[in-house]
């Protein structure tokens, strides 16, 4: 099950891209979407650690 926060996500993006019409192209923005959110993450922690 997602999570509700996804499943949010999934919603708007369903409304808002009509482009995006098959379920493997979703995934695929929102694979890019997460990698985007875990490099963001990663470079958050190291600065962390920086300090």
């Amino acid at each position: 099950m997602l999570s509700t926060g996804a499943q949010k996500d999934i919603s708007i993006a369903e409304k808002s891209n009509s482009k995006y019409k098959t379920p493997s192209q979703l995934h695929a923005k929102f694979d890019y979407i997460r990698q985007i959110r875990t490099r963001w993450q990663k470079d958050w922690q190291i600065d962390n650690a920086r300090k």
